[in-house]
């Protein structure tokens, strides 16, 4: 049965979200957070690590050579809109925790990215 799994790799402040294809036999990885498309692939864990490094690297020289100040991280403010009765839940979830809420759902998103293996 061919199919995909999906898991994260991490260099010098970048995140890039893996793939495996049993159909090609091949660990796919993709820079995530940027808005260019930068790919890399290899056949072993070690030899994608490798190449996520040269996609790295690759994607600041090209930057640096073209003027462009390279992506790296979100600002860390966004908006989330959610339903009146889901943000009157989660206010009260907070205050009873004796929090703010955007501690409450920092807390939340931390909790859901570490279940997800980020």
């Amino acid at each position: 049965m061919g199919g995909m799994q999906m898991n994260v790799m991490k260099h010098n402040g970048y995140l890039a979200k893996i793939h495996y294809s049993d159909k090609e036999q091949l660990f796919i990885g993709k820079l995530a957070c940027i808005e260019n498309e930068v790919t890399f692939q290899a056949n072993s864990v070690g030899g994608l690590k490798t190449a996520m490094v040269q996609a790295v690297e690759n994607y600041l020289n090209v930057c640096k050579q073209q003027g462009l100040e390279p992506q790296k991280n979100y600002s860390g403010k966004f908006v989330v809109r959610v339903g009146p009765e889901i943000h009157a839940r989660a206010v009260v979830a907070a205050e009873a925790g004796g929090k703010s809420l955007n501690v409450w759902v920092v807390e939340a998103m931390t909790e859901k990215a570490l279940q997800a293996g980020i």
